[in-house]
């Protein structure tokens, strides 16, 4: 493996400062192995590039009869980077509920960094994106009182100054310490099981 991306990395004709795994890939649903991963970063760590592993499947683990003993899934968080001669700072993992857990429409993800800066700059992307998750304006009302309800801070397409025909573009804001984000994911669980309890619609929360 490493010789093949040594090669590409060689061959690149534009500048190149990162690497992108999947892991488990996508669509053979492999696993890299924790020897894998570490010549991976240290491949990474030789030419000064960041690692981003995209685990999204990670939770997706299945048996196979085509596959009796199939590779069990490691995370690249799980690696003593340090301990590899790698900088840690430079190893970063996303993961999201749209494939281990078939929440397409919960448009929630996650990206797992010790790097302040990359952090930062995510934080400033997050706070300005937009994600529909209603239709009309006055579904985006119905979704903000029911998240802002909640105690979720909570942002509508037009508090973006965004043009007419962006009906029902939001965003819930995550990029916080680990701290407020398990306050903000309880406050969410409570709101969705007394939705249910209530016995509305899910739509009438914009699900």
């Amino acid at each position: 493996m490493i010789p093949t991306l040594e090669k590409g990395l060689w061959d690149a004709k534009v500048s190149v400062n990162a690497m992108l795994v999947t892991n488990p890939h996508n669509p053979l649903g492999r696993c890299y192995s924790k020897e894998n991963l570490i010549e991976i970063m240290q491949f990474c760590q030789r030419h000064n590039l960041h690692l981003i592993s995209d685990e999204v499947f990670a939770l997706s683990e299945h048996g196979c009869d085509d596959l009796p003993k199939p590779r069990k899934f490691t995370s690249a968080m799980a690696i003593d980077a340090v301990a590899h001669g790698c900088d840690p700072s430079k190893v970063h993992v996303i993961w999201s509920m749209s494939k281990d857990l078939g929440a397409t429409g919960a448009r929630l993800g996650c990206v797992v960094t010790r790097n302040k800066d990359v952090r930062d700059s995510i934080a400033v992307v997050t706070h300005i994106g937009v994600s529909k998750l209603s239709q009309t304006r006055d579904d985006e009302k119905v979704a903000v009182a029911f998240y802002q309800n909640a105690g979720i801070l909570f942002f509508s397409a037009a508090k973006y100054h965004m043009p007419p025909d962006f009906k029902g573009w939001m965003r819930i804001s995550l990029a916080v310490e680990p701290e407020k984000l398990d306050v903000a994911l309880d406050r969410l669980k409570v709101a969705y099981q007394t939705q249910m309890v209530r016995g509305l619609s899910t739509s009438t929360a914009m699900f």
